[in-house]
């Protein structure tokens, strides 16, 4: 490194670490629960997006899972998935540690018939030191009377360093 031009540090190491911020792994979560009575049914919607940090992983992701049990099951019985329609709108943004610009990622996905939507932009060795995500799903709340009804659930938009 020294052959290549790199000069030393005042206490003689090379300048093998930046001192960017670390962004704090974070996660925002929201979940609703609804029943359809006429078939019994009881259902659990989990949306999540999070900033996940483990030794050398890290990544960004939004995710939805939809999921029920029946009534009569009670509640020690764990919840299974249960298709449904998922559409979701994105936006995140993040600068890598020791790197310079912002990268930004906005967009939709959709599924027409699964227990889960997600969308994860980042996935890498590096951390991150800044991180904005934002994210709006709209599912099918199930019903066999009426076919189902569209509803929106919006999670707390996580910023940390911008």
């Amino acid at each position: 490194m020294l052959e290549a031009g790199s000069s030393g540090t005042i206490n003689g190491r090379t300048s093998l670490f930046c001192g960017d911020r670390r962004a704090d792994g974070k996660e925002k979560i929201k979940d609703e629960e609804y029943s359809d009575d006429t078939a019994e049914v009881d259902y659990q919607v989990k949306a999540k997006h999070v900033y996940q940090e483990a030794a050398v992983y890290f990544s960004l992701l939004t995710e939805l899972k939809h999921m029920s049990r029946f009534q009569s099951a009670g509640s020690l019985t764990p919840w299974a998935q249960s298709s449904t329609e998922i559409y979701v709108e994105y936006y995140f943004k993040w600068k890598q540690r020791c790197r310079d610009g912002n990268t930004e990622d906005r967009g939709s996905k959709e599924t027409l018939w699964d227990n889960k939507l997600n969308h994860r932009p980042y996935e890498r060795t590096r951390g991150l030191a800044r991180i904005q995500i934002e994210s709006r799903y709209i599912y099918l709340q199930r019903n066999v009377n009426t076919g189902g009804v569209d509803k929106q659930l919006s999670i707390p938009t996580i910023i940390d360093g911008y």
